[in-house]
């Protein structure tokens, strides 16, 4: 199946999936007094979701790849972050593990997905029009 839109991703899907948990997560009354955590667990999850987006609209498979890095650098960010809310008993074990798996799943999908596009990336000369991201071809005359 050809990727029409960001949202046939299925990294972003994942990530999209990833912004709701955490978002339900840090609303929990002990969560959302720490407004410095929560808020900066809240910004690299979406931040994630995002880049993804972004990347995908750039209608660039080198600026996508640029961008696909990011969103797992953001990921990263998370997972470092449940750490904190785990150590300092925001979240417990059952809760850590459920987020850490979704993390960890949506940092797979996002690298699987920047490998292809890195390889897409290498196939095509410089020169060569790219994809657009609405999956039409480009206007030869722009």
């Amino acid at each position: 199946m050809a990727i029409k839109q960001f949202e046939d991703i299925v990294a972003w899907q994942a990530a999209r999936s990833l912004v709701a948990d955490i978002y339900k997560t840090t609303r929990d009354q002990t969560f959302a007094r720490d407004f410095g955590l929560s808020s900066q667990i809240q910004r690299a999850a979406v931040s994630g979701m995002s880049n993804i987006a972004e990347g995908f609209e750039s209608g660039s498979p080198k600026e996508n790849a640029r961008l696909l890095a990011i969103a797992r650098a953001s990921n990263a960010e998370v997972r470092s972050l449940l750490y904190v809310a785990l150590d300092i008993g925001y979240i417990g074990q059952p809760e850590f593990e459920r987020l850490m798996a979704s993390a960890q799943r949506s940092a797979r999908l996002v690298s699987a997905f920047r490998q292809s596009v890195v390889k897409y990336a290498q196939s095509i000369r410089e020169d060569e029009p790219t994809y657009d991201a609405v999956g039409e071809e480009p206007d030869p005359f722009e």
